[in-house]
Order: C-alpha cells, then structure tokens, then sequence
C-alpha cells in the first residue's frame, strides 16, 4: 500500500505542479522570438569595436601581410598598417623598418577582394605560391601616386580585422572602398 500511496501522492503533487504552472498565451512564442533577436542584434553590435575617430591618434593593424615582388617572385612579409590623419604608414610588424608612407591626399583609389590571390596581382606579380593557395584571403589594395607615377601596395588583411580596417581606410581617406568578390 505503501508503494501504491507514493504513486498517488506523486500523481497529486505532479497534479497540484500542473494546475500552480504558468499559463502561457498562445502569441508569446512570437514575442519571445522577436526579444530573442532584438537581444542577437544588440549584442552583435555590441561585439563589434566602433569605427573610431580620426583626430590625431593613430589607428594600428598588426595582423597583416604585405605583398611584394623580390625579383622574379613575390612574396609575403608580416606588417603593421597605421592610419593617421594625413598618411597611412606600413612597417614591420616588432622592428621599425617602415616600408611604405602613403600621403592621404596621394590616394586615388581602394580595392577589397576576397579571393585566392588579388588580381591586380595576377597580372603583375606571377607566382605559383598564390595560385595554388586553397584558401579565400581578404585583400585590400590601395592606389596612390608620387610625383606623377601611379602606384600600388597590397596588404592581406587578418579575417578578424578586415571589416575594421576597410571602414578606418574609408574613415581616414574619405574614398570608398571599391569590392570585388570572387565567386
């Protein structure tokens, strides 16, 4: 009897939890949804640093690579991108070896790829290195000139700095970022 009593007791205790429950209404699941994506939609925004001002402080991108031709072959080396006010400087990375100052007022043009390899650089700079490379990379070239002769520098950008960095060189140069995707 005693087990039998246990089995009641728990079925009246289960009945006395069902009858005390929340009672939900039956558009809830919808408001529910949309807090759940008011709150995905906060927090995304949230998580993503704001593009800063351009004052006089510098704006640094440590997780790039330079491309550039050594002879007959290019090749690749580990900089650091620094937005200023009025120049944008590439460097080395730990040393400070700069190997490119780019004036603002110079710039004639951005370029964003996601590719294997960049095209203005398949045209110019042919390597079998980048051509059997598997992986997209995000690529960024910017177009300037000195003393009348157009000229370019292109940098790979790391996949978490990209977005930042394409909207400092938009902020910094006031030129927008032309995009080609490859498919």
């Amino acid at each position: 009897m005693m087990g039998h009593r246990s089995k009641t007791g728990s079925r009246r205790s289960l009945a006395i939890l069902n009858s005390a429950t929340i009672r939900v209404k039956p558009d809830s699941g919808r408001r529910i949804r949309k807090l759940k994506k008011m709150l995905f939609v906060w927090l995304l925004a949230m998580s993503f640093p704001f593009v800063p001002t351009m004052s006089a402080e510098e704006v640094v991108f440590n997780k790039s690579k330079q491309m550039f031709q050594e002879g007959d072959k290019s090749k690749e080396r580990e900089v650091a991108v620094v937005f200023l006010d009025d120049r944008i400087i590439v460097r080395h990375r730990k040393n400070p070896p700069v190997y490119a100052e780019i004036p603002i007022s110079s710039i004639t043009g951005l370029k964003y790829e996601l590719s294997k390899h960049p095209r203005i650089a398949a045209s110019i700079l042919v390597s079998p290195l980048f051509l059997f490379s598997s992986s997209k990379k995000h690529w960024l070239t910017i177009e300037y000139q000195t003393e009348g002769k157009a000229e370019f520098i292109i940098l790979r950008s790391d996949k978490g700095e990209y977005q930042r960095m394409l909207a400092t060189a938009e902020a910094t140069t006031g030129k927008k970022v032309e995009r080609i995707i490859e498919d």
